[in-house]
């Protein structure tokens, strides 16, 4: 849809910088393309000048709003006058506030403080958020809450400036987000902040389960509500956590239309709503037997190299109730050639044929949990996750490079 990343002003107090870089990880978590001034303010321009750009371009503006953002003349001059005369221009521009103190206390403060030729809106009149919170835990699911009213807002304007017919375009980034800003998209899924190298260890289950699925959630609903399109782009630029699990959030029968967009080759992908049957012969296959009797179904796909082995030191290490191993690797081996590029549907019937291949061992051998283990591309995560459909709970495991062995990072269930 768009040459270059659109991205979404967020308005804050520096006296509050502790809280508003939780709301920023939320935002970012949601697929809110951000602009905040500690983190995109160049080194050595005039300052004052890049907030005017970056108003200016912004495609919409969150405040936070506490007292001391009310008596900031940068928040109460400067970024709500950008604000208002972008909303002047577009109808569609979403301005969200966030009350984080009394909201009829900051406007009246706002309006007290207002200096002749001073911008005055009451920002009361704005569907947002009022953060009402007892404690920290309660402060954490707030800010959550507030980051799917701005993501919402956002799809709403971008939807607005949609050409027909074109995709809405999402990006899911836990290897840094420098590539992002240039490359046209609109929505980025940023995870990075919980994965190396910011942090020295990849996300651990419970981290999964309460900070990185249900933004993923709050996305496919928000699209549901307000995009109206069944017709998406996904841009992996992840861990295979995040590529399946994006997949899985637009998994076959939701009624989405996935197209797979490889930054690297600028090839594109399908992933139809509706899988097309895979021929024979696309995976070779082993059938393993680990433990007699064992309810758990270890799944290793190995594109690029093969996983068993690594697969089953982890099996030791964790004790898992394994019985049945199905091992799918390429016919011609193992290599990061070993998918032809090039070929229409490929990646989806591999992805359809793995998981049809799932599907049959648990119709005859009664297996519980799925234990994934990949190394394929990001491409072709995704379009795997999109598969995952009725096959019950599928835990996922990345690979940590520094402890060179594959930890569980999420489970992803179709509920």
């Amino acid at each position: 849809m768009t040459m270059n990343l659109r991205r979404v002003f967020l308005s804050h107090a520096s006296k509050n910088l502790k809280e508003v870089l939780r709301l920023d990880c939320h935002l970012r978590r949601h697929g809110v393309p951000l602009w905040r001034d500690r983190v995109d303010l160049p080194k050595g321009v005039a300052t004052e000048d890049e907030i005017r750009r970056a108003g200016e371009e912004a495609i919409g503006f969150t405040f936070y709003l506490t007292e001391a953002a009310a008596e900031s003349d940068w928040v109460r001059q400067k970024e709500l006058g950008h604000a208002i005369r972008n909303a002047g221009l577009d109808h569609s521009f979403g301005m969200v506030p966030v009350f984080r103190d009394d909201k009829d206390i900051v406007v009246d403060k706002m309006t007290a403080l207002a200096k002749p030729g001073d911008p005055r809106y009451d920002l009361r009149k704005n569907n947002g958020h009022i953060i009402r919170c007892a404690d920290d835990l309660e402060l954490e699911r707030e800010l959550a809450v507030a980051a799917s009213v701005v993501l919402r807002s956002t799809v709403r304007t971008l939807r607005k400036h949609a050409v027909s017919g074109s995709r809405l375009r999402i990006g899911a980034v836990t290897r840094g987000t420098k590539p992002w800003t240039t490359i046209g998209l609109d929505l980025v899924i940023d995870w990075s902040h919980l994965y190396p190298p910011v942090e020295g260890r990849l996300p651990n289950p419970g981290v999964g389960a309460t900070q990185l699925l249900p933004p993923l959630t709050s996305l496919a609903d928000a699209l549901g509500h307000d995009w109206g399109d069944t017709r998406l782009q996904v841009v992996p630029h992840c861990h295979p956590s995040l590529a399946l699990a994006m997949g899985f959030a637009f998994r076959r029968g939701s009624g989405y239309d996935l197209e797979v967009f490889d930054h690297m080759t600028g090839e594109r992908l399908s992933g139809p709503a509706r899988p097309v049957a895979p021929e024979a012969g696309l995976w070779k296959e082993e059938i393993l037997e680990r433990t007699k009797g064992g309810r758990d179904l270890m799944l290793c796909i190995g594109v690029s190299r093969e996983v068993v082995a690594e697969a089953n030191k982890v099996a030791d290490s964790l004790g898992l109730d394994v019985g049945p191993i199905l091992n799918l690797t390429p016919p011609g081996g193992c290599s990061n050639a070993a998918i032809a590029s090039g070929v229409p549907l490929l990646q989806h019937r591999l992805a359809v044929a793995a998981v049809q291949r799932v599907v049959e061992l648990q119709a005859t051998a009664g297996v519980g949990t799925i234990h994934l283990f990949i190394a394929v591309p990001g491409t072709l995560a995704v379009l795997l996750g999109q598969q995952l459909t009725n096959v019950g709970t599928v835990q996922v495991y990345d690979f940590d490079n520094d402890a060179k062995r594959y930890v569980p990072v999420l489970a992803l269930c179709h509920k």
